[in-house]
């Protein structure tokens, strides 16, 4: 497939390894060089110098001949209007990436079509949903989103006094439950195993479980026990950006208690003119603890980190966790430190924004590939969808039957639309979409078996 990736930043060299290790032509458009040199030595793509708005610069990345674009430059304007030349051309597929959807009117005509956008997203948006999702229960630690949108995985702890503590998987009481998720992976003392049914869970444990949300929904009730969330919760955010302020008005809503530590006045004022009256925000560095303090660190049910400097919001996130925040969420950018952050232990969830902004663009295309779990990257593991091929030797036959990889596990297979939990008895059919929680080495395998 040939493909055409506007800009060369952390999001598009994301974007450009992955698909480059599918066997792609890839070229990348940036107005600058200074990325190229680390491009060529890291990957075998062609890279085009020049503004992705212009038609030239355009048709010499070869965009008549184009089957995709991703469109993911810091400059909205010249990936609305790329996208728009890229369909005048006869590209099949553009995605966009853009910082709100308000820069669309359907009531006016402006709607992404018009653009020639076959799929719009927006990165603030999409880190807003996933951090919502997480904030939701104390328990949750990740939320895995896939090509089917009723599939979902989530990262659960296993909490202190847990109706699930001692108990193997095998044994968990709500059988119809059980028989609707998968128990993919689990983390203990910093080592992943994928568990089977003598599985014991205890105290501490991360939980990887996948299926349908009602389940899952139904395994965290489980988990919980007769402990009930607080709905009033008080979320002190670490500083002041589009993202945070999406996440703030959406959390206003759900009923909590939302306040702000951040050092730029100026900011700080922007923000409390754009949220409701009585919003609080304190002046103030988040590395600083008695600025987390005068917050409310000390009592706050979540710490969200969203400081655009990597190194300041891990540190804040520590800081935090030692002042007595319930949880901490820190979320990062820079791809490198996708599978830090869980390594450490002082932080309790790290998003990437990079990666969930990647994670989009591969769910927009609607194929099968690699979702990004930052924790299960620390353990050289990963998530992937592949789909069945009509060629495939799995056709008609049980799953059972087929030599799988020891290190993996098939999680869910999506078939005319429907979640299913695979077994032993279930028949492979062309046009399946198996998802897989896997090492790294079990990878190559796994695509050459479907």
């Amino acid at each position: 497939m040939k493909i055409i990736i506007i800009g060369a930043g952390e999001l598009g060299q994301a974007l450009a390894r992955k698909l480059d290790s599918e066997e792609n032509d890839i070229t990348i458009i940036d107005s600058s060089e200074d990325d190229f040199s680390l491009i060529h030595d890291k990957m075998d793509v062609m890279t085009v110098k020049g503004e992705a708005a212009n038609v030239a610069v355009m048709k010499d990345a070869g965009v008549m001949g184009a089957d995709l674009m991703i469109a993911v430059s810091g400059d909205q304007a010249s990936n609305m209007l790329s996208c728009q030349i890229a369909k005048h051309f006869g590209v099949e597929q553009c995605i966009c990436r853009v910082y709100s959807q308000d820069v669309f009117s359907e009531e006016d005509g402006f709607t992404p079509e018009f653009f020639g956008i076959s799929n719009a997203f927006s990165s603030p948006a999409e880190c807003v949903r996933h951090l919502k999702y997480v904030l939701q229960r104390q328990i949750i630690m990740e939320h895995i989103e896939f090509s089917n949108a009723d599939a979902t995985m989530v990262t659960v702890v296993i909490p202190e006094n847990s109706p699930a503590k001692g108990v193997k998987l095998q044994d968990i009481p709500d059988k119809e439950m059980l028989e609707n998720v998968r128990f993919a992976a689990r983390i203990r003392s910093h080592k992943l195993v994928f568990p089977r049914g003598d599985t014991t869970l205890n105290e501490g444990d991360l939980v990887y479980v996948a299926g349908k949300q009602e389940y899952v929904t139904k395994f965290m009730d489980y988990v919980n026990g007769h402990v009930k969330e607080e709905t009033h919760k008080l979320v002190v955010i670490g500083g002041a950006n589009a993202t945070s302020e999406q996440l703030a008005a959406e959390l206003l809503d759900m009923g909590m208690e939302v306040r702000f530590v951040e050092p730029d006045m100026e900011a700080a004022e922007a923000l409390l003119g754009k949220l409701p009256a009585g919003t609080r925000v304190v002046k103030g560095e988040t590395t600083d603890s008695d600025a987390l303090r005068e917050a409310g660190i000390n009592g706050c049910d979540i710490f969200v980190s969203l400081i655009d400097d990597d190194e300041t919001a891990i540190l804040s996130g520590i800081l935090a966790k030692r002042e007595g925040a319930q949880k901490v969420v820190v979320v990062n950018h820079k791809p490198e430190y996708a599978g830090m952050i869980p390594a450490m232990g002082f932080i309790d969830c790290g998003l990437n924004s990079t990666v969930i902004a990647a994670n989009a663009v591969f769910r927009m295309m609607d194929r099968g590939t690699i979702r990004i779990d930052t924790r299960l990257l620390a353990y050289k593991a990963h998530i992937s969808e592949y789909k069945v091929r009509s060629d495939s030797n799995c056709v008609g036959k049980l799953l059972k039957d087929c030599k799988l990889p020891r290190e993996s596990v098939l999680a869910m297979l999506f078939r005319d639309g429907n979640v299913m939990v695979p077994s032993g008895q279930t028949e492979f059919q062309a046009g399946d979409v198996v998802v897989a929680v896997l090492k790294s080495e079990a990878d190559e395998q796994l695509k050459a078996l479907f």
